[in-house]
């Protein structure tokens, strides 16, 4: 079926008209106009500034900001200042992510970003939406409302930046996999605003599970 110019397959239509689909939502959707955030690999970068601090061409964004939290620069609070100005605004993309849950269905949506432009666009359509923020995240199992998965910028300590904060999310502590493990188990993902070598796209495919009726789709601007 297409919907506005996009091709979806009937299994994914279906997921969508069944309440089964989680939408996985990435820094490409926060990165067109009006709203013009960075990527993780541009934020990085902004975050070292003019600090001095050199990033090695084979360094991940994840491992960059680990070095660059090590000389005593508080990259969490760089990071939420600069995806936190007032005047943000939120872009029809969030609008369309939203709108992909009916008026009397469940809003399912996981997000890797740490804005809160989804919860800006869901007000703005007149659709109330549980808000979850890492590390207190809901049942995966049952998900209703925004996760934000990686912490947002309203709790700046718990926003999931560095190699080490990754590592604890996903592997010491591991709420995050335990988190994904249940909703790839339970449910239809679809990720838009990923490409296929995002750092973060690492993470999130170690919690999958490796069986055939997991069903995951991704939305790109070009072909495979």
């Amino acid at each position: 079926m297409i919907i506005q110019g996009i091709d979806f397959p009937n299994e994914l239509i279906k997921s969508m008209e069944e309440n089964k689909l989680v939408v996985f939502a990435g820094a490409g959707v926060s990165m067109g106009n009006p709203t013009k955030l960075p990527s993780f690999d541009d934020l990085a970068e902004e975050i070292a500034g003019n600090s001095g601090i050199e990033r090695d061409k084979n360094d991940p964004c994840d491992i960059f900001l680990g070095k660059i939290k090590s000389n005593n620069i508080n990259v969490n609070k760089i990071a939420a200042e600069k995806l936190s100005e007032s005047k943000l605004q939120h872009n029809k993309l969030h609008e369309y992510i939203i709108r992909l849950f009916g008026e009397n269905q469940v809003v399912r949506i996981v997000t890797t970003n740490y804005d809160q432009m989804l919860e800006q666009a869901s007000k703005c359509i007149g659709r109330k939406v549980k808000v979850f923020n890492s590390p207190a995240l809901s049942s995966g199992n049952d998900i209703d409302g925004i996760v934000h998965i990686h912490g947002n910028v309203d709790d700046p300590e718990h926003m999931v930046l560095t190699d080490s904060d990754f590592g604890n999310a996903y592997m010491v502590e591991g709420y995050a996999s335990r988190f994904l493990s249940e909703i790839f188990k339970n449910y239809t993902v679809l990720f838009v605003g990923y490409s296929y070598n995002d750092v973060i796209v690492r993470y999130l495919t170690r919690a999958i599970v490796k069986n055939d009726d997991f069903n995951k789709y991704i939305l790109i601007d070009q072909p495979s």
